[in-house]
């Protein structure tokens, strides 16, 4: 929607300073003046659109992670996904409070978003994250799986309280199949789903 409001708002700036430079100022090139008028509409655009952020984690929602497997895919970029679903929150929750539940869902996206330079991380359900990053090949989708099994072994730490996230995962390599995001969601949450009942802590 932004783009096509863009579209319809520069082709008839671009078409009046055309027809002012052909017929008034024929001795004035306007090009610069055309290439920063559409820098701003496009600037306006976006910047008025507004951002769609998780309130607690500032981490991206579902339909931002939705759109930027839209936007990878559109654009043939190799990338990984993992999912994390946290396993019996709501006991955390409970016998520690919300306060301190809150802040364990803060540090979880405070890792994700950290784990990779390019790393773009999400909450896309309650207890439940993606971290989109780019791969090269199975061998370093090993390794970031690895590394996150790795740091789920270790207590989570808020103020003094320390314990320990149950989870099950997802991990997938996309390399250009004909997917649609919404495809790829589907398969993610059918692997969480699969690795849950079949009490595997990652499924590819």
């Amino acid at each position: 929607k932004e783009i096509l409001r863009v579209i319809q708002m520069v082709v008839p700036i671009v078409l009046i300073i055309a027809g002012l430079q052909v017929t008034l100022l024929r001795f004035l090139y306007l090009n610069g003046t055309i290439i920063a008028l559409v820098n701003l509409v496009i600037f306006i655009n976006f910047q008025s659109h507004p951002i769609e952020a998780d309130s607690l984690t500032g981490l991206g929602n579902r339909n931002s992670f939705l759109d930027e497997i839209k936007l990878r895919t559109a654009g043939h970029q190799q990338y990984q996904i993992v999912c994390i679903s946290l396993q019996n929150f709501g006991m955390i929750t409970r016998r520690l409070g919300y306060a301190i539940g809150d802040g364990i869902l803060h540090e979880v996206a405070q890792y994700f978003s950290s784990l990779h330079p390019e790393a773009r991380a999400y909450r896309i359900a309650s207890v439940s994250f993606a971290v989109l990053l780019p791969v090269n090949d199975r061998s370093e989708q090993d390794a970031v799986i690895e590394q996150i099994r790795s740091r789920f072994e270790k207590n989570w730490e808020v103020g003094r309280t320390s314990c320990k996230l149950p989870y099950y995962g997802a991990s997938m390599l996309y390399q250009m199949q004909p997917w649609t995001a919404e495809q790829v969601m589907v398969y993610l949450e059918y692997t969480l789903a699969q690795a849950k009942a079949d009490d595997k802590q990652m499924l590819l």
